[in-house]
């Protein structure tokens, strides 16, 4: 039996664009205040330091804490969180990547900026299940507004 060559890339391919949409499911979340989906989106052992106060380890605290700041960010659409920019490597069932962010907070005061946040995520991904979730998610910020946003409510 012969395998097709093509076959390899094409399987990169495929688990590339699940990644990107895990990631835009990962923005919708935010910007939707949605504490379920945000959590399912990442593996029960997964790493969040978005915020180096703050350092999660597992599910349970990923949740309580996105839900505190979920409660503070009164979505949906405080913020619209855009992630740009996408670098993917796929080497099985893991992968890394890094996200360019711009994160923007609609405002009625045309006076300020709606720029909240410029930043760089840098992720692992696992396959569990036949599903992309994340392992691992590291956020550096590059510029931002204020400290308001990230303080603990």
């Amino acid at each position: 039996m012969t395998t097709d060559p093509l076959e390899p890339a094409l399987q990169r391919l495929v688990d590339k664009d699940a990644i990107s949409r895990l990631k835009h499911q990962f923005s919708w979340a935010i910007e939707h205040n949605d504490v379920d989906l945000f959590v399912s989106l990442f593996t029960l052992d997964a790493k969040v330091n978005a915020n180096p106060a703050h350092p999660l380890d597992g599910r349970a605290a990923i949740r309580a804490r996105y839900t505190d700041l979920f409660r503070v960010w009164q979505g949906p659409f405080s913020s619209l969180h855009v992630v740009t920019n996408a670098r993917i490597d796929v080497d099985g069932d893991e992968a890394s990547g890094t996200w360019y962010l711009l994160d923007f907070a609609p405002r009625s005061d045309h006076s300020r900026s709606p720029v909240q946040v410029l930043g760089l995520y840098e992720e692992t991904y696992r396959r569990v299940d036949g599903a992309w979730l994340i392992a691992s998610l590291e956020l550096n910020y590059l510029w931002r507004s204020s400290q308001d946003r990230f303080a603990s409510p």
